[in-house]
């Protein structure tokens, strides 16, 4: 009866402890999450705007991203930017072409990616 006793006590031990919380870890997709931000959401035609791409973290190595704009006519952008080592984000001018006229008002979206990550915001150019 001793050992059955003592038994039940080390049973009634392990059944009361708490085991820890399991750490969930995402799989690692090797897609860099990005949020696109221009100073502006709208701008008059022929005017630049300024546009800030950011990392979710820290870079730590320089790390290119691809830039797009839907309309090269009424804002381009810079082909890439580079985040350097260190930062958490870039800043870069979309700019309309020189003599550029506009007849109407126009969305254009401008899209940054990296490692099949991507980020895009639209602008209204009037």
């Amino acid at each position: 009866m001793k050992h059955v006793l003592i038994f039940l006590s080390a049973l009634s031990v392990l059944l009361s402890a708490t085991p820890e919380p399991a750490q969930l870890r995402q799989p690692d997709t090797g897609v860099i999450p990005i949020v696109v931000t221009p100073s502006s959401s709208s701008i008059a035609a022929g005017e630049s705007v300024t546009v800030t791409v950011n990392l979710d973290h820290t870079a730590t190595s320089n790390t290119s991203l691809s830039l797009s704009s839907s309309n090269n006519s009424l804002i381009s952008v810079p082909s890439t930017v580079t985040v350097l080592n260190g930062h958490s984000s870039v800043t870069f001018q979309g700019s309309p072409p020189p003599d550029q006229r506009l007849h109407a008002s126009s969305n254009v979206t401008l899209t940054a990616s990296c490692n099949g990550g991507s980020a895009s915001t639209v602008i209204s150019v009037n």
